[in-house]
């Protein structure tokens, strides 16, 4: 297992998470600190790419962000992130994107 690591970085109305590691329940109460900085006209971005294992604490976690922000995107989803999200049935609730390179 790999430790989880959640930062933002605020750029106007643009929120921006750069999620790493496993996001499980380990990380729910540091998951739920970071949702503070979120307001309801905010644009949020979450990188994913560095994410190694995502159970449901990252779920609720996307979710949440997802029901506070005007919109959220993902970025770089891994396989399995976007598998929960599938079966879930909550993958069209996001937008999907990748890192130029």
């Amino acid at each position: 297992m790999a430790d989880g690591a959640i930062e933002s970085h605020r750029h106007g109305a643009v929120v921006t998470y750069d999620v790493s590691g496993d996001i499980d329940m380990m990380m729910r109460d540091r998951a739920d600190a970071m949702l503070e900085p979120v307001r309801p006209n905010d644009d949020v971005q979450v990188n994913m790419g560095a994410v190694t294992f995502m159970d449901s604490t990252g779920l609720i976690f996307l979710l949440s962000l997802r029901n506070k922000a005007r919109s959220v995107r993902l970025v770089d989803v891994p396989r399995m992130v976007m598998r929960v999200l599938t079966l879930t049935g909550s993958q069209d609730l996001f937008s999907y994107g990748t890192t130029a390179t």
